[in-house]
């Protein structure tokens, strides 16, 4: 059965049907820029009714409100009820996107915080980096996992013979268990990272979790936090385990400025 939907400024004309998105109200508001001394307007915007709302004559009602008033013009509507809402994006965290570009299999790392997103991150990779078509047969998230990717690029290694020796790295997924020796405190981690093995891989993790164990003791004291005491183990040893880790495929890694240009792209046109 074919959706009947359409915008409409006859809010009569609404009645028995849904919304088909949220209806909001705007305006705006001068804000002073104290930094440049100058006047900048922000739009506001305010829900008057939500998506999925059956427009009985109450709801069409309170909609003429709001339409004698000036808050709104036209509502979109639909004889489909949906109620539920994409949510918006998370924060960043690791993704593996494969895609099909050019008769090969690229597999990418990159940063995203949706899937939504890391289509259009890897997408607009293999668009600059790739000639001809290309499409994607998979995207995985690597949900709650730590990306550890340090620059090598200053590392010098020689052989036996004195010729400069490239050190090949590639990525693992690695659960790690870390114990506090302060009070036997366990946590288990995922961790994706760029080593030569695992032996490098324990030796990287540890070095975040030094360095994790620092800043989160310095934000703990920065903010004068109850929780200080809560957190003494921070500020003691560790035994960590590699308690797994395996190789993961990988052709390129995504750089995190790209991630974060598409982002910032996001939120410049919704203020629009």
């Amino acid at each position: 059965m074919k959706e009947n939907r359409f915008k409409t400024k006859d809010l009569q004309a609404a009645e028995g049907f849904y919304l088909a998105e949220d209806v909001k109200r705007s305006w705006t508001e001068d804000f002073v820029d104290e930094d440049k001394g100058e006047v900048v307007p922000v739009v506001r915007y305010e829900l008057v009714m939500e998506r999925g709302t059956y427009l009985d004559p109450d709801a069409i009602s309170k909609l003429e409100f709001h339409k004698q008033t000036g808050d709104i013009d036209e509502i979109e509507v639909t004889d489909i009820q949906r109620t539920a809402k994409p949510m918006g994006p998370g924060s960043f965290r690791p993704w593996k996107a494969t895609a099909y570009a050019g008769g090969k299999t690229v597999v990418l790392l990159l940063y995203a915080r949706s899937l939504e997103g890391a289509l259009a991150i890897g997408g607009e990779y293999v668009s600059r980096n790739y000639v001809g078509g290309f499409t994607f047969g998979a995207v995985q998230s690597f949900k709650d996992s730590i990306f550890i990717q340090k620059d090598f690029s200053d590392e010098q290694r020689e052989d036996v013979f004195g010729n400069e020796e490239k050190v090949e790295r590639v990525f693992y997924q690695a659960e790690v268990c870390v114990t506090w020796i302060f009070d036997d405190y366990v946590t288990d981690r995922l961790f994706i990272v760029l080593a030569k093995d695992v032996d490098e891989v324990r030796e990287l993790v540890e070095e975040w979790v030094r360095d994790y164990s620092v800043r989160e003791r310095q934000r703990l004291e920065e903010q004068d936090s109850k929780e200080l005491d809560a957190y003494k183990r921070l500020a003691g040893d560790f035994d960590l385990s590699i308690k797994s880790a395996a190789k993961i495929p990988c052709t390129a890694t995504v750089p995190m400025e790209l991630s974060k240009d598409y982002y910032e792209s996001l939120e410049e046109g919704a203020e629009k």
